[in-house]
């Protein structure tokens, strides 16, 4: 399930890798419906996921310390992120799949 975004995210990243205090890393996290499941029991929430599919859960990240490379990291996020979610809407037919991009720059 994760090839193709995986596979984006390597292809975009490997384009600056060789740029000096740019350090980038993908995460995936299980989080299973039965994480879901005992808040919602309890009568809490968990970041208001419903509890009728396991997810797994992406992060991106881009940490950079040149201030002058921000505009064009602004526009490699961009491109990442629209990849990504691209080659996951094209995995709906066959997973309960959302994507809720988050981006703190």
């Amino acid at each position: 399930m994760v090839e193709g975004p995986h596979a984006h995210w390597q292809n975009v990243s490997s384009t600056f890798l060789r740029v000096p205090g740019i350090v980038v890393s993908i995460t995936y996290q299980p989080l299973p419906n039965r994480i879901a499941q005992a808040p919602r029991q309890k009568g809490l929430d968990l970041i208001n996921f419903n509890d009728n599919a396991n997810r797994l859960i992406s992060e991106i990240n881009y940490s950079l310390i040149p201030k002058s490379e921000c505009g064009w990291m602004s526009d490699v996020i961009e491109a990442t992120c629209i990849g990504v979610r691209d080659r996951v809407v094209d995995l709906r037919g066959l997973f309960h799949i959302y994507f809720h991009p988050f981006v703190l720059f």
